[in-house]
């Protein structure tokens, strides 16, 4: 008999699917942790973070936390026209990923 549950298991999903989702879930993560610093330092909401530099740098760049390792690596990061405030740009890109 069929309850039309859907079945979250991991055994019917591949391995590369499982590598390729428990990257982006730790990726989300990470993110997660800076924007909620970053919120904390600079006393903005988070949804206003997410809404003015995460869900924009995910859409340019894929995932937010690669745009943040793009800002640490690069001399002019390229997070610099994203970020909004002087205060959320310096906290944003000392918080980034190490």
């Amino acid at each position: 008999m069929d309850l039309g549950y859907i079945d979250l298991s991991k055994r019917r999903v591949s391995a590369e699917d499982i590598v390729k989702c428990e990257e982006r879930f730790n990726k989300g993560k990470m993110v997660a942790s800076i924007m909620r610093h970053v919120a904390e330092k600079t006393k903005t909401p988070m949804e206003t973070l997410y809404q003015e530099i995460g869900w924009p740098l995910n859409k340019k760049y894929g995932h937010a936390v690669d745009a943040f390792k793009l800002s640490i690596t690069y001399a002019v990061p390229p997070l610099s026209s994203q970020l909004p405030h002087t205060d959320t740009a310096t906290e944003t890109q000392t918080s980034g990923p190490k």
